[in-house]
């Protein structure tokens, strides 16, 4: 089952939110916990997965069908459909390229870090999320009516981007942390069975 985890892994950077990271980081930190929590991931991958093509087709159709709030008058105060077009394009593309460079990665045998190739993700993630936030608060009650009226899918559509930009973002950066303090943790690991007298191994094992 955790090789379910490491091969959805892969697809599921194309969405905001990555349980595989979490999964793998876990199986890093105690082997016996990561195969025990695997199962209950991988369904959660594939719930989630499921969610970001539902978000995915409905977000393109929006941007679609209310294309005319490109230009409408209330296009310069909060520029939603903008936006909207700019977080599925640029979420996804960054995936994309991240599922890309991983597929190559493991096609040459070369390992990396975990956390080299989760930052940029949250990054791009929390980079929206604060621009969305301040999107949604500084748009007047006169252009919140304007969309409900006009461009009511629209509007839904960027009010739930907001609130997954901000979870995931959160949710990235954590994991992103967790995974530095597990690279940083192995290569001291290792560095210490190579490279430190006998004597302060011993001393470190007794401690």
């Amino acid at each position: 089952m955790s090789l379910v985890v490491k091969y959805l892994s892969f697809v599921e950077n194309m969405s905001p939110f990555k349980l595989g990271q979490i999964a793998e980081m876990i199986t890093k930190i105690n082997k016996d916990a990561g195969e025990a929590v695997a199962p209950y991931f991988a369904g959660g991958q594939v719930v989630f997965l499921l969610l970001f093509v539902a978000y995915f087709v409905v977000s393109v159709v929006a941007l679609a069908v209310d294309a005319d709030a490109m230009s409408c008058p209330c296009a310069s105060e909060s520029w939603i459909w903008l936006y909207a077009l700019l977080v599925i394009s640029i979420i996804t593309f960054l995936g994309f390229i991240i599922f890309v460079v991983q597929w190559v990665l493991n096609l040459i045998n070369v390992q990396i870090p975990d956390s080299a190739l989760s930052l940029p993700s949250p990054l791009a993630m929390t980079t929206f999320a604060v621009l969305g936030i301040i999107l949604w608060a500084g748009m007047s009650e006169k252009c919140d009516d304007f969309y409900a009226s006009n461009h009511g899918m629209l509007l839904t559509v960027f009010h739930i981007m907001v609130i997954v930009m901000s979870i995931a973002s959160v949710v990235g950066l954590s994991t992103f942390v967790g995974q530095i303090i597990t690279d940083i943790s192995s290569y001291w690991n290792q560095f210490s069975s190579q490279y430190l007298p006998i004597g302060e191994k011993k001393d470190e094992d007794k401690a």
